[in-house]
């Protein structure tokens, strides 16, 4: 079968639906997983020929429409030239952005933010144009990856911004569980991705253990756990729910058309984002030193107030048209 006919095939989904009231498979046992994709491929000439099972999780599936249940359990692992041809028929990760040598941790790490904007312009731009309702799915790590704090340090306040640039941007960003307080956790030289997978740090007298095969030292481990963390305010944990906070608070951010903006100082820049008739401009400093940036060199549109900031320095100061941003920092301006 060609990649052309599977494509073809995919669409076969479009039109059916799930009837099974609920699929859940939770227990560790064998063919869980399978069975589990078995239903969603039902009504299609599809079968499962091979799918991992790696311990205990879950997903449920209603009564919905096929196609739309596939696109909860598929994965396309590879660059958006790959990505982009399964785009008409299922959302796909944006894997361009994510790990150490990703567009988020390249930015984060002081770099061109006019480049990481603009490519962001030209993704939204190419996946709309496949499909209407396409979806951006940005991400720094995820289960198949070494964990995100092992190259983009806390400590360094390199987490924290490159959590401003694609939380703090449109689509439906997605956070690996631990990122929030830093865990750590890598493959290293042993041949397992179990070391990615380390058991959640809650803190709350749980038994949760580490899945099979584990070899990462706990010695390297972080110490404050998710319980630690809720309970200080300076913690990762608690800039994380900062951070989402101001994306709830400015619902343009995720929703709005957006456009990049063109910064003379490309270690700063931004974007706007307009829905439902009100535009907010979004700014990031991504390095350690202050810069300001004149809104009259970038856009016509005047903005008064600074609705959301934060980062590293979390400072930032307005003097009519011009924004001194603090040292890692990311504002929201209206």
């Amino acid at each position: 079968m060609t990649e052309f006919d599977l494509l073809k095939l995919i669409g076969q989904a479009d039109d059916q639906y799930i009837l099974e009231s609920r699929r859940r498979p939770r227990a560790k046992k064998k063919a869980r997983w399978p069975v589990a994709l078995a239903a969603v491929l039902a009504p299609t000439r599809w079968s499962v020929a091979h799918c991992a099972d790696l311990g205990v999780a879950g997903t449920l599936i209603y009564h919905q429409n096929a196609l739309w249940a596939l696109r909860r359990v598929a994965e396309v692992w590879d660059g958006d030239g790959i990505t982009d041809k399964y785009y008409s028929s299922m959302n796909c990760f944006n894997f361009t952005m994510s790990q150490a040598s990703g567009l988020i941790a390249d930015t984060a790490k002081a770099g061109n933010v006019d480049t990481y904007v603009n490519y962001v312009d030209k993704y939204l731009k190419k996946i709309g144009s496949l499909r209407e309702d396409a979806a951006f799915h940005p991400f720094i790590t995820n289960h198949d990856m070494d964990r995100a704090a092992g190259f983009l340090t806390p400590e360094s306040g390199q987490m924290q911004i490159a959590a401003n640039l694609y939380i703090l941007g449109p689509g439906s960003p997605m956070l690996y569980y631990g990122e929030e307080l830093g865990m750590r956790g890598s493959r290293g030289s042993a041949n397992t991705d179990a070391n990615r997978r380390l058991a959640m740090l809650w803190g709350d007298g749980d038994t949760v253990k580490n899945p099979t095969g584990t070899t990462y030292d706990p010695k390297n481990q972080i110490e404050q756990t998710a319980a630690d963390q809720m309970a200080e305010e300076r913690s990762l944990y608690s800039y994380y729910k900062r951070l989402i906070q101001i994306r709830v608070n400015n619902p343009e951010i995720a929703r709005g058309e957006y456009k990049p903006l063109s910064v003379p100082d490309d270690k700063a820049g931004g974007f706007l984002a307009t829905w439902q008739g009100k535009t907010v401009c979004v700014l990031h400093n991504t390095t350690m030193r202050h810069i300001t940036v004149d809104l009259s060199k970038c856009t016509d549109l005047t903005f008064t107030e600074i609705a959301g900031i934060i980062g590293a320095e979390g400072v930032a100061v307005m003097d009519g048209t011009k924004v001194t941003l603090g040292v890692q920092t990311s504002v929201v301006l209206r």
